[in-house]
């Protein structure tokens, strides 16, 4: 993958800045952590804010009415696309820069059909207004989960740094594609805060063929709801512990078969940011098991479920080093 070393120098200078500071929010800083430092002087704050808007409009009945959540969405959109297309004009001033990955935005305007044309503005700003509410808020709202069990569960931490020392001693310091892929307590770490708190808690669903289901037959043309959270968490009858933050159920050997967990979804409609999602969250764990301590002030702070799942304090935490060096 082009980018991993990216991301992976991101995740070092993120931490690195994190380091001694006193409580902050730590999930809104991996938020500007994984992308939203715009070419216009926006802070991440005022970036967060308008892409909160325009999720909050999404769960709305789109009223157009002052002070509704669907107006202030409309505003966000307006202002987003102002900033995005001051950021496109001045990526276009610039040609990339040998040697760097290429980010995605200049993939999108490199972009041409069969017959050599390029996309239209408002599809590129409307798509990375897409990219930017459905991955980074998905990923960092999951770290949240994350810190939040890994504070409660501090073994947990303990084995992530086994893992990492094990992983060091075998491919080297270098995070790499065949080094992530030994990172096996890792993966199961992230899939159980999938699991734990699903991002996307219910998808719309038509019915194209009639099933039935549980005694009942569903008809075609029948909307329907799968609640994918709660399926997650509760419906899958081999683990008494739903509630429970333990990442080793992911290394039994029955969960790779485990049905109800979707967090992507599935099938033609599988997010197509799942991969990179699970090397982003892969690789801030990795940083941050080798060099430092991660601290929440509430671990039981309360969880809010719009747009997406996070905790009411903002997850606020403090970064130190760790004594020793690397694990």
């Amino acid at each position: 993958m082009s980018c991993l070393p990216f991301i992976v120098d991101t995740a070092k200078q993120t931490c690195a800045e994190f380091e001694g500071r006193d409580w902050f929010p730590l999930t809104e800083e991996v938020r500007s952590a994984l992308g939203r430092r715009m070419e216009r002087a926006s802070s991440p704050s005022e970036i967060m804010a308008i892409l909160h808007a325009i999720a909050d409009s999404v769960f709305t009945l789109g009223i157009d009415l002052p002070f509704t959540k669907y107006r202030k969405g409309v505003k966000g959109h307006e202002e987003m696309t102002a900033i995005l297309e001051e950021s496109i004009r001045a990526m276009e001033r610039h040609a990339p820069t040998d040697g760097q990955p290429t980010k995605a935005l200049r993939r999108i305007l490199d972009a041409e059909d069969d017959d050599g044309n390029g996309i239209d503005m408002a599809v590129i700003v409307n798509t990375v207004i897409v990219l930017l509410s459905a991955g980074y808020d998905t990923v960092s709202s999951t770290m949240d989960t994350i810190f939040h069990g890994l504070a409660l569960n501090p073994q947990v931490w303990d084995n992530l740094r086994e893992e990492q020392r094990r992983v060091t001693e075998r491919f080297g310091s270098d995070i790499t594609l065949k080094s992530l892929d030994a990172m096996v307590y890792a993966m199961a770490v992230v899939k159980e805060g999938l699991r734990a708190q699903p991002m996307v808690p219910f998808v719309f669903k038509r019915v194209e063929e009639s099933v039935e289901l549980g005694g009942y037959q569903i008809p075609v043309g029948t909307q329907i709801i799968p609640g994918a959270g709660f399926t997650t968490r509760h419906l899958d009858g081999r683990w008494s512990d739903g509630d429970a933050f333990r990442p080793e159920r992911y290394l039994e050997p029955e969960a790779d078969n485990m049905g109800s967990f979707a967090p992507f979804g599935m099938g033609a409609h599988t997010c197509l940011g799942k991969e990179l999602g699970l090397i982003q969250m892969r690789v801030l764990l990795a940083v941050l098991a080798r060099d430092y301590e991660v601290r929440l002030r509430d671990p039981h702070s309360r969880v809010e479920k719009f747009p997406f799942p996070h905790a009411e304090d903002g997850c606020m935490a403090t970064v130190r080093r760790l004594r020793g060096g690397r694990a």
